[in-house]
Order: structure tokens, then sequence, then C-alpha cells
């Protein structure tokens, strides 16, 4: 489970394609990213490469041109690709992308049946 704040290693305007290399809580995060694009039906997509590490969490926010964050994209992956996509959020009212990480805190719950015999 996730513990502690998001916090923004990177911050992408609407450009692209990039990439950077940034070193972050003992781990080299190598990002890359594509210039955003809007849909047909209103949605904002942004396209972003990075390594998975066991321990962190990451996601990728939108902050609209009055400095609101949208957090509530939906994330489709594949290998260390992730596919952002914020529906409802035309990219005219996008200023930038947040590129965020949080620790995550393993739990292991020992000696338990998942399948009890009956």
């Amino acid at each position: 489970m996730g513990s502690g704040s998001w916090e923004t290693i990177f911050t992408n305007g609407l450009g692209g394609p990039g990439g950077t290399e940034i070193q972050r809580g003992g781990m080299k995060w190598q990002l890359g990213f594509s210039a955003p694009l809007e849909t047909k039906e209103g949605a904002t997509v942004s396209i972003w490469t990075a390594p998975r590490h066991d321990a962190w969490e990451t996601r990728v926010i939108a902050v609209r041109n009055d400095g609101t964050e949208v957090a509530n994209g939906t994330r489709s992956s594949a290998n260390d690709q992730a596919t952002w996509t914020f529906a409802d959020l035309p990219l005219a009212t996008v200023r930038d992308f947040h590129f965020q990480v949080r620790h995550v805190d393993w739990v292991e719950f020992r000696d338990i049946a998942l399948a009890p015999m009956k």
C-alpha cells in the first residue's frame, strides 16, 4: 500500500517527445514522454515510459490552466509504457503534466488459508 504523499519528480508542459533522467529516493527514474493529444471525444491523452520499481507507485496528473490538479486519469500499461487518459479534459485547458511517485510499504500475512478446507 502506498504511504506518504505523492511527490512530483518531473513536470512537462505540452511538449514532446522527450526524456529525462532523475535520481529520487535512491532510484534512477529514466522517463520518456510524448506530446499530449486530444481525442475526438474531448479526452486528453498523455503517453509516458518509466521503469517499474517494486517499492514505488507512479502516476501522472494533469494541471489545468487555472492551477487545479486533475488526478483521476485512467492508466493502461504495457511493459514500461503507460497511457494516461483524462476524460472530459480538453487539451486547451491543460497547462502541464506532473509525473509523481510515492513509496510503497509491503505487508505480509503469514499462515492465512486462502481456500480453507471444508
